[in-house]
């Protein structure tokens, strides 16, 4: 089976068909990804020979809850190697992007990679998530937060939510073991004003066939002003 064929049976799953110019960009960003890993680590060896099936196919599941025709304004926080930051560029053609990353080699990356796919609709920012949400142009002013791989819920909640406009919506990505993250972090979502509406579960074919979750947390109430907290508060002392 082609590459692109695991991406396109995938995307049949949210009803949605790229462009051949968006299947085009997802094998240039293969290609630029694992010639850029090859002189600085972004994903691990054995990850980078698997980028469609544990990649590209796990970032797309934000596709469950956003239309690719909505101009959103969305922020994805610790975009790292670019997932799943740069598959929403390049299928939300209409949408404002942000990829946020505390580390400026990633952000670098992400910058490089946005250039050489003409991602026009992507910004990128190398800052911490907990001093961002306190400036006034980025506090309660998304419709759309992302992260994948950034803490457990509780954790990412806390970074996350100040960012959302009330009626906006944070998805997480999280693996299947996620009931006792979920309990942990209840108290939490519901201080930061956000509210839990659903978890999706879907499955990633790869070498090792596993399951993954999409938590749906939607903002209806403001976030008290003192949060986010300093990370190594947010990581050591639980709300």
């Amino acid at each position: 089976m082609k590459k692109t064929e695991l991406l396109i049976n995938a995307l049949k799953a949210y009803d949605i068909s790229l462009s051949d110019t968006q299947l085009a960009q997802f094998e240039s960003f293969e290609k630029f990804l694992k010639d850029y890993n090859s002189h600085t680590n972004l994903v691990s060896s054995k990850d980078i020979e698997l980028v469609w099936e544990k990649h590209f196919v796990d970032s797309i599941a934000f596709l469950k809850y956003l239309s690719p025709t909505q101009a959103y304004k969305l922020i994805d926080i610790g975009s790292g190697g670019g997932f799943p930051v740069i598959p929403e560029a390049i299928i939300l053609t209409n949408a404002n992007i942000f990829a946020l990353d505390s580390t400026s080699k990633k952000t670098s990356f992400l910058e490089k990679a946005s250039a050489h796919l003409s991602l026009n609709n992507l910004s990128v920012i190398n800052d911490r998530a907990e001093e961002l949400a306190h400036r006034k142009t980025f506090r309660e002013n998304f419709d759309i937060v992302t992260a994948r791989a950034v803490g457990n819920l509780a954790q990412i909640s806390e970074l996350a939510l100040p960012f959302l406009k009330q009626g906006g919506n944070f998805i997480a990505y999280k693996s299947t073991k996620l009931a006792e993250e979920i309990a942990q972090a209840k108290n939490t979502i519901a201080l930061l004003g956000g509210e839990i509406q659903e978890v999706f579960e879907y499955e990633i074919n790869s070498d090792e066939n596993f399951k993954r979750n999409l938590v749906l947390i939607k903002k209806i109430n403001p976030t008290p002003i003192d949060f986010p907290r300093s990370f190594s508060a947010i990581k050591n002392k639980p709300l």
